[in-house]
């Protein structure tokens, strides 16, 4: 063993004060040093008695460490950097106590120069402490102050803090906040931020092909105005790179509005103008959930509103579930077909499938289907009102209620000055097209179906109202047809009366009789004899028979004029 020698300025050799090498008992005092332990791996060695401690103190004056019997009844044992010769290690037990600083050699994560529990601490570099464990770096502190945890240094981009491999999780002792990331921004002198600031900023970097780091993703959060009331408001934006750039991608705005390609303003909840580009089919949002196979009722997307404000009294022009505007094209652009809402056809593995299905029930102000712009409607398909159609173009059924006076089809609308020809309320223009063979054609038919135990007091199958008086000319019915073989202007085949109450003319528009022929023959084709005088016969019918022309004056009363060849 060696001292130190204050006068001389140098380490001066002692008597031995250990039974071997490298151990001092326990009664010794003063200072001591050592070049050389009986273990490399160990170093010098201290060693108190059973029942004394040693208390050991360094003397930065010496370099040296002071040993003192404490009388504590515990072991210690400690080893001191000795010049020039240091040692890897110190090893203290309980009880041992160092005030001071204390020396230790460089080391390396498989050789640190503090050992305890299988981890080390030791300096990798000028200025730097690291802790490793199990041969590898586990956390350093550099001398630039950046904490790197992980197993090695890139110290290739200026960061406060550098994690290498996986960060796993940090848990924190309040288990409803759970663990913590928090940044801290103010400006000169602790002052406040003010619009526009960057608050805090994640950078996510890769090693490019050209050898450098480029910025992939990074997270931006952002005062959005001067802070008021203690409050900072704040904007988040999500940037990323593709091929062409980096741009903002998502914006999270103060009010909860959310931005994809540009921030939502103006009361917008979502705003959606990404440019769409890489397919020929593109979709601003595309909804594609998978479906719980226990699910009663699944939505791909839905729209329910509610007032901000609570109590009576607000006012709400108008609300959209779902609106669709006009693209917004600049010149020299075409687009072919645009749509405000396309369902493409349904039948996957579906009972019923419905393209747009509206469930509002009747009342004042409400209407499954209202289209109010001017614009036709195209309907490719069969149309039913409250039936499904089975057997019509266009099939009405269903209960008809609401007023004593209703209608299944009401033709109405206002005739515009442009309209000057004509204007057909019903039109009915079909073509047999391919060829085919069609039995019948019936422009307007009109049949009864069942009285259900009720009573019905009138039917008509068809009826001009006495009200169609302001043109001109009036017709209840206009037939004009010219003649021809197969043709009729009107046609009864049925065996009922047929009743005119009106005067009838013949050839002619003006009657002036209930019958007004305007021709020379009124043709009778069938004789008639009556059996007598007396026979059956109501007051002006007329008949015929090869030598009589017979006239009945009243009823069953006979009259008969003889009439010969000339």
């Amino acid at each position: 063993m060696k001292r130190f020698d204050p006068t001389a300025g140098r380490l001066a050799p002692i008597a031995p004060l250990v039974p071997a090498a490298g151990v001092i008992p326990a009664t010794s005092k003063g200072q001591a040093t050592s070049e050389q332990a009986s273990s490399d791996t160990i170093g010098a060695v201290i060693a108190g008695g059973t029942q004394d401690g040693i208390l050991a103190v360094y003397n930065t004056l010496l370099r040296a460490i002071d040993l003192t019997n404490s009388d504590k009844g515990t072991v210690a044992r400690a080893a001191h950097e000795a010049e020039p010769n240091p040692h890897p290690q110190y090893a203290a037990l309980a009880g041992a106590s160092f005030t001071g600083p204390v020396e230790v050699p460089a080391g390396s994560a498989a050789a640190p120069s503090l050992l305890t529990g299988g981890a080390g601490l030791y300096s990798p570099s000028a200025g730097a402490l690291a802790a490793g464990s199990g041969g590898q770096q586990a956390v350093q502190i550099t001398s630039d102050r950046t904490l790197i945890v992980g197993p090695q240094d890139t110290r290739l981009l200026p960061t406060a803090l550098e994690v290498a491999g996986i960060a796993a999780s940090v848990q924190q002792s309040s288990d409803v906040a759970g663990a913590g990331l928090s940044m801290y921004k103010a400006r000169a002198g602790l002052s406040a931020v003010q619009a526009g600031d960057v608050i805090g900023r994640l950078r996510f970097l890769g090693r490019s092909d050209t050898g450098t780091w480029s910025e992939a993703v990074w997270l931006q959060v952002s005062a959005t105005a001067s802070p008021s009331g203690g409050n900072v408001r704040g904007l988040l934006r999500i940037a990323t790179r593709d091929a062409t750039g980096f741009a903002n991608r998502v914006t999270l705005s103060e009010d909860g509005a959310v931005g994809m390609g540009s921030e939502a303003t103006g009361g917008m909840g979502i705003r959606m103008s990404k440019t769409l580009v890489g397919a020929s089919f593109t979709r601003g949002i595309w909804s594609n959930p998978a479906v719980p196979v226990t699910a009663g009722d699944v939505t791909a997307v839905e729209a329910t509103a509610t007032f901000a404000a609570t109590g009576t009294g607000h006012a709400l022009n108008r609300y959209w579930a779902f609106a669709a505007n006009n693209i917004g094209n600049s010149a020299g652009n075409t687009v072919n077909q645009q749509y405000g809402f396309i369902a493409n056809d349904l039948t996957s593995g579906t009972t019923n499938n419905y393209g747009f299905f509206g469930n509002v029930s009747a009342g004042a102000g409400k209407w499954n289907l209202y289209m109010q712009g001017s614009a036709p409607n195209f309907l490719s398909g069969d149309v039913g009102l409250g039936v499904f159609p089975t057997i019509a173009r266009l099939q009405i059924s269903g209960n008809v209620t609401g007023g004593t006076n209703r209608a299944g089809i009401s033709l109405g609308g206002v005739i515009q000055p442009d309209v000057t020809a004509s204007y057909n309320s019903l039109n009915s223009f079909p073509s047999l097209g391919g060829g085919g063979t069609l039995a019948s054609l019936t422009h307007f038919s009109a049949s009864f179906n069942s009285l259900g135990g009720g009573s019905l007091g009138e039917q008509a199958g068809f009826r001009a109202a006495s009200t169609m008086t302001q043109a001109t000319n009036n017709y209840g019915f206009v037939g004009s047809l010219s003649s021809g073989t197969g043709r009729w202007n009107l046609y009864m085949n049925g065996s009922a009366p047929n009743f005119l109450a009106g005067r009838l003319g013949i050839n002619v528009d003006s009657p002036t009789q209930l019958l007004d022929v305007d021709g020379n023959t009124v043709r009778v084709r069938t004789s008639r004899t009556p059996a007598s005088a007396t026979a059956p016969g109501d007051q002006g019918d007329i008949c015929w028979d090869a030598n009589f022309l017979y006239v009945c004056v009243a009823t069953n009363t006979w009259r008969r004029v003889a009439h010969s060849t000339w």
